[in-house]
């Protein structure tokens, strides 16, 4: 996978096992991509993990069912993406700008706004939990 194949609007969410804050925010991801997958996708990548494998096999143990991707070796860095912590999101608007942002979000509410505010689209109300 590259970037540069992600179809907008779409956030890229990159994690590891190591992050307490990855794992921490990863049902609040979830919970957005049930809400809104049908109009934002939303694709997670477990970065520079030593067992890949088991970081994805943990993240389908975690219930997550968005599409997840891994980058043991750290190659989609590159002069567009530069990831100096995680968890970090990449935007892609619908035409194919890309935006960086710190991850670390706890709401549902939050990552509903950083996608308005960086994918440039309005999302209805969060629905609320059942």
């Amino acid at each position: 996978m590259s970037l540069a194949d992600v179809q907008g609007p779409a956030i890229v969410n990159f994690w590891s096992t190591t992050c307490v804050a990855c794992l921490k925010e990863m049902p609040v991801l979830q919970q957005f991509h049930e809400q809104y997958g049908a109009q934002v996708a939303m694709i997670g990548v477990n970065f520079l993990d030593t067992y890949p494998g088991a970081a994805i096999d943990f993240a389908r143990m975690k219930k997550v069912t968005y599409p997840s991707a891994a980058d043991a070796c750290g190659d989609l860095q590159g002069s567009d993406l530069v990831l100096t912590g995680l968890p970090q999101f990449v935007f892609v608007k619908a035409d194919g700008e890309a935006k960086q942002v710190a991850g670390g979000i706890t709401s549902l509410d939050k990552i509903v706004t950083l996608a308005e505010q960086n994918l440039g689209i309005d999302l209805p109300a969060p629905r609320a939990a059942s």
